[in-house]
């Protein structure tokens, strides 16, 4: 009897460990799933936040709440194409190249794949590059894009494999961007992101950094004096320059945003007017009569013989994208903006003219033959046809290279380039001879 009561006991305890156990693990199941539906929310909300930001031009916070799901491997690639452009919007594309190399091909629209080509050229990936055109041109075997791409990719080659210039950073760029520069007598005159000592901080909500400030520093030689803000009448809350003078020094054109949203949500450019009266007093900033809240207008800069006024827009009945127009003067006024035409301007984005002493134009292009994002070009009248020739290597690098100044003397002058993340400018000068690169 006591034997038998010995083995109910130990029957008892056993029964209660193996409920016990199985209480266990249900309720760490429980607590799993539970954790799961958390994290899955948790994603969901933040994928949510995320796309609003996205489509609101903030893209500072599209990767902040993105990439550290992206780093736990919790992002659908339909989310990951949000990061990846996010990225590429601020000029990270390193970043958008990670991205983009572990999102599945076949999921990409042609649109986005193309998008990722244009990330591997910004990133200076040609070899990568060509693979994958392959690939997809294996899969499209009628895409005549791809086919251009590809071919595209032979000139690129021979692009780099020349060494035209000689290029150098100045010594008074900082971690902000700092492009757009105007050279007035032995003054450079820029425009840049960088602190300045004012009370209140005004901040763009496309990548949250500071609006945009002109300032200027003197020229010594291969010195530079200390940088210094540019007159305050020249200053607003918001973004302020490049800006451009005419050779009398008595007029300027200032381009600035506008203090509201487009009905699109973004805040786009205006050209602004200022002229000198017989005092040497400027009279107020006035918006020229071709700006529209409802599309940009932006990066002046006038003819040789001033009778004409250069810049960039997305006004409408162009190309597409951002296209280089002119006006002529009419008196004390303008005409209705021209478009430059199909040899300029193409289906992408063609912005920061300018008009050097022989009347040729310079602008950036990424619907040009490219090394990779914006390059710049210039383009020589024949008769009624220009003729648009890519400037070459190393002015022109895998990423954004743009906003070009060139000295009287013809050879040397200022451009602004991403090539190492930031806007920074440099200083260039043509060689005499070009250098053949070798390649390993």
């Amino acid at each position: 009897m006591e034997t038998n009561n010995k083995y109910h006991k130990i029957g008892y305890k056993l029964l209660i460990t193996i409920v016990f156990c199985i209480l266990n693990v249900c309720f760490s199941q429980a607590q799993t799933i539970y954790k799961n539906k958390i994290d899955s929310l948790y994603v969901v909300v933040r994928i949510k936040i995320a796309s609003r930001a996205f489509d609101n031009y903030f893209y500072s916070k599209t990767i902040r709440n993105l990439e550290p799901l992206f780093e736990k491997n919790y992002l659908p690639d339909s989310a990951k194409v949000l990061l990846g452009k996010s990225y590429l919007k601020q000029g990270r594309s390193k970043q958008a190249a990670i991205v983009f190399s572990v999102i599945n091909l076949s999921y990409l629209s042609e649109d986005e794949f193309f998008i990722y080509t244009d990330i591997l050229k910004k990133s200076g990936r040609y070899s990568k590059l060509d693979s994958i055109l392959n690939d997809y041109i294996e899969i499209n075997t009628e895409s005549i894009r791809a086919q251009n791409e590809k071919s595209n990719l032979l000139d690129i080659n021979k692009i780099i494999s020349k060494e035209k210039y000689r290029i150098s950073k100045v010594s008074f760029n900082s971690k902000s961007p700092d492009f757009g520069v105007f050279v007035l007598d032995n003054r450079l005159i820029f425009t840049s992101g960088r602190d300045i000592n004012t009370i209140i901080r005004y901040e763009y909500g496309w990548d949250e950094s500071r609006c945009l400030n002109l300032y200027e520093v003197d020229i010594k030689e291969i010195e530079y004096s200390s940088v210094r803000i540019f007159p305050s009448m020249f200053r607003s809350k918001f973004h302020d320059g490049p800006i451009w003078f005419n050779q009398d020094q008595d007029e300027v054109f200032l381009t600035r945003s506008y203090s509201k949203k487009s009905p699109l949500g973004i805040y786009n450019l205006k050209l602004m007017y200022s002229k000198k009266n017989l005092e040497g007093e400027w009279s107020k900033l006035q918006n020229l009569p071709f700006n529209n809240l409802t599309y940009s207008t932006g990066h002046a800069c006038l003819s040789v013989d001033e009778d004409k006024l250069y810049f960039s827009s997305t006004r409408f009945g162009g190309n597409g994208g951002a296209d280089i127009w002119y006006v002529e003067r009419k008196g004390d006024g303008w005409s209705e903006p021209i478009n430059m035409g199909d040899d300029v301007n193409t289906s992408g984005d063609e912005m920061f003219p300018f008009i050097d002493s022989k009347g040729i134009l310079y602008f950036s292009s990424n619907g040009h033959l490219t090394i990779g994002g914006l390059d710049l070009f210039s383009a020589q009248k024949k008769g009624n046809r220009y003729m648009v020739e890519n400037m070459g290597y190393p002015l022109n690098s895998s990423n954004d290279d743009f906003g070009i100044f060139i000295l009287k003397d013809g050879k040397s002058g200022y451009f602004s380039s991403n090539r190492f993340d930031d806007d920074d400018i440099y200083h260039f000068e043509y060689l005499e001879k070009e250098t053949l690169i070798k390649k390993e």
